[in-house]
């Protein structure tokens, strides 16, 4: 490599010419790379490699609820892929959010969260935020749980 940087993580093996390694960051990287052939003949050429963000491949995402704790506590359950990060929101009227919690789904893909602030809310609407563009919605009242799924 004559000139520039290969992204982050990247090797060049310089006597085979293959480029290995996995990308720790996303942003684009531009780099000249020159060899010599047997005969001392030398060749060069400019090459760009942008590395973009993961698809998201998270699975199906539901919310389950057994309900309200015998301590007054609102309880639901998000199961989705292994090792999925979720933060958990709350809202009173739906158009401002709060961030109550997060957490992460075990091996299993399940999520237990327990809303200990559910006493002072009459109506409380919850959703579970992911890398997905889903927002799951839960309204909660002693005796109603209707639930939705939005795109954001």
């Amino acid at each position: 490599m004559t000139s520039g940087a290969l992204p982050t993580g990247l090797d060049l093996n310089t006597n085979t010419g293959v480029i290995s390694g996995t990308p720790t960051s996303v942003g684009t990287n531009t780099f000249t790379v020159t060899a010599t052939d047997a005969n001392g003949c030398t060749g060069s050429s400019n090459y760009t490699v942008t590395i973009a963000s993961p698809a998201n491949s998270i699975g199906p995402v539901t919310l389950s609820s057994a309900g309200f704790a015998t301590n007054g506590d609102f309880q639901f359950t998000i199961s989705s892929s292994t090792n999925t990060d979720f933060g958990i929101q709350a809202s009173t009227s739906l158009a401002v959010w709060t961030l109550i919690g997060s957490g992460t789904t075990d091996t299993n893909g399940m999520l237990f969260f327990q809303d200990t602030n559910t006493v002072a809310f009459p109506i409380r609407y919850y959703r579970a935020i992911s890398p997905s563009p889903w927002l799951f919605d839960r309204k909660t009242t002693v005796n109603q749980f209707p639930f939705s799924a939005v795109a954001e």
